[in-house]
């Protein structure tokens, strides 16, 4: 009896130690490749990983992260100047370039193994011109599009599955259609934020509405479509359920100078009018796009801007 007892006690005090060992926080370590520096010494913080430098304006080359947990990982895949999105690594390899003095300029980290769904992953980009942005969740990407602005440090944390996010997840990652469009985007934040308000983003989808509305703008055209009913747009016919300006949509248009074709002309021109500039100032604004377009020696703008926490206009 005593000695099944034994076995029992031993037995118990395996699970005990095995519980207690995997519902340890995981511990993060890792290091970056920097401008001027090189790899720098590896951080370790628990299950808090802090990658770069703020305040130094280096950029982020490279970067590799590990995760001390059974059966739990991250991927991180970077988006890198001049060549785009690169292939995800999976921890502890090395993502980005050494030796090309290429930029960072976003980045998706992800949450990999079998443990994965007991976590939550939350990261966030330092970015120049901005600071840091909001908090991306595992699988979404943190950083700039289009602007050619360089990360110049990472935050990552693990919580356990329901603890949330640690800060705002409202815009973890700015991106632009074009680099015209970056030029407004970042002017239209500057003003934001020194009105005490949160970024927007260009959005894809806008854009190709705008594209749409600004050769229409242009013709100062109606349309009639084939059941008799009159919309001031042809959108419509691309986009069904574009909810048009005043519904949910900001426009701002623009006719004159050759110079609104670029998009810091068309912003400048926007502040000469305080109702336009009222929609840059909106808080509840998310996503803004720009399109231009020439006409004899004219030039036509389109700004849209909208507060939809998803952009889709159920395009066919």
């Amino acid at each position: 009896m005593k000695k099944i007892i034994s076995v029992l006690s031993i037995l118990l005090f395996l699970t005990l130690l095995s519980s207690t060992a995997f519902a340890a926080d995981p511990v993060l370590s890792g290091r970056g490749h920097l401008s001027d520096i090189g790899w720098t010494d590896y951080g370790e913080g628990n299950n808090h990983l802090l990658l770069g430098t703020t305040g130094q304006a280096r950029r982020i080359e490279a970067c590799t992260i590990n995760v001390d947990y059974p059966d739990l990982g991250i991927s991180y895949q970077p988006h890198v100047q001049d060549i785009g999105w690169m292939d995800p690594v999976q921890s502890p390899g090395e993502a980005g370039t050494t030796g090309q003095a290429k930029k960072i300029e976003a980045m998706v980290f992800t949450l990999t193994g079998g443990n994965a769904e007991n976590f939550e992953l939350y990261s966030r980009a330092h970015v120049e011109n901005y600071g840091w942005l909001d908090w991306a969740k595992s699988g979404q990407a943190c950083g700039t599009s289009n602007h050619n602005y360089r990360c110049e440090a990472f935050e990552i944390v693990i919580y356990p599955k329901g603890n949330g996010a640690p800060g705002d997840t409202r815009m973890p990652l700015i991106s632009a259609s074009t680099r015209d469009e970056a030029g407004l985007v970042y002017a239209v934040n500057k003003l934001r934020s020194n009105n005490g308000l949160k970024y927007l983003s260009g959005n894809a989808t806008l854009k190709a509405v705008a594209d749409l509305r600004v050769g229409e703008y242009a013709q100062n055209l109606s349309h009639t479509r084939p059941n008799g009913t009159s919309f001031r747009t042809a959108v419509r016919d691309r986009f069904p359920n574009y909810p048009g300006n005043g519904a949910g949509i900001d426009e701002i248009g623009i006719e004159g100078s050759l110079s609104y074709l670029n998009p810091k002309a068309a912003f400048d021109c926007t502040l000469c009018y305080p109702h336009e500039v009222d929609k840059y100032l909106n808080p509840e604004a998310r996503w803004i796009c720009f399109s231009g377009t020439q006409r004899g020696s004219m030039a036509y703008t389109i700004q849209l801007i909208s507060g939809a926490d998803v952009i889709d206009f159920d395009q066919y």
